[in-house]
């Protein structure tokens, strides 16, 4: 049985996921198609390429991801298929692959040929189903297409450490469902700049000196003194990054990290160790 995933930014109101997995299942009727989200904001590749990387590499080897997200393109610049660390990657030649992998991480990246007809119109089924039911099937990656040349890169701010200042620099680059904000700072950063010392964790006018386990572990140590509900916490989230939120938040009644600090992607966070 074959596995292929789905991240689109269509949302739930309109056809095109039903019809592309009409299609997929027209073609592959064995196969198993698993959401991973239809909620990206519109041509959001950013966000895209984070919740892509935080979940694919919890999917058998082989699986097929199939990206549609900002997926209107045009000949001069074709969709791309990439396998990489055991799984397939079908997208759009947008920037999102360089956001997960390594340049010397991808093992094989070609572009995905199309008639000049498929790129009228709904590009994901006319031209990204078919090379996802290729390689579903289990066609080889290089017949879909030449090697690709050039691979466009979303240029973003990268963390930086200041060794004058003993400062760790970063960005926010996700907010999640509960409206927690996360960042670009993964642990192993965090860690091999710490070296045991104090730390303080700035972001917009707040400043808070500790980083928990987990949210079960800022609960039990804050009902110590009070109800931990609405407050402010820092934690490693599972995928290895720097998240910044409110315990027990709700973006739609008592507010979020995102809302009650003010805070957007792209915003600074910095780690100052003392």
């Amino acid at each position: 049985m074959s596995l292929i995933t789905l991240t689109t930014d269509y949302g739930s109101k309109d056809h095109f996921v039903a019809s592309l997995k009409g299609v997929l299942l027209k073609y592959n009727p064995s196969a198993k198609i698993v959401d991973i989200s239809h909620q990206v904001n519109q041509y959001d590749t950013l966000t895209a390429s984070y919740i892509v990387k935080s979940c694919y590499n919890d999917f058998p080897e082989n699986t097929v991801h199939l990206i549609a997200v900002d997926s209107s393109t045009n000949s001069e610049e074709p969709h791309i298929a990439i396998f990489a660390d055991r799984h397939f990657f079908i997208c759009p030649n947008k920037g999102f692959i360089t956001q997960v992998f390594r340049p010397d991480q991808i093992e094989s990246i070609v572009y995905i040929n199309a008639a000049s007809e498929d790129y009228d119109s709904f590009q994901a089924k006319n031209i990204l189903s078919k090379a996802a039911i290729h390689l579903s099937n289990g066609g080889a990656i290089d017949l879909l297409g030449n090697p690709v040349e050039h691979i466009f890169e979303i240029k973003t701010q990268k963390v930086y450490f200041d060794d004058a200042h003993n400062k760790l620099t970063g960005h926010f680059i996700y907010i999640d469902h509960y409206g927690n904000m996360v960042t670009n700072i993964k642990r192993i950063d965090f860690n091999a700049r710490r070296k045991n010392r104090d730390f303080s964790i700035d972001f917009g006018k707040t400043s808070i000196s500790r980083i928990y386990n987990s949210y079960d572990h800022f609960n039990r140590e804050y009902k110590k003194t009070n109800d931990a509900s609405g407050e402010v916490f820092a934690l490693f989230n599972s995928s290895g990054f720097l998240e910044i939120g409110l315990y027990k938040s709700n973006p739609k009644t008592r507010g979020s990290a995102s809302t009650l600090f003010g805070l957007n992607v792209f915003d600074l966070i910095s780690v100052q160790f003392h």
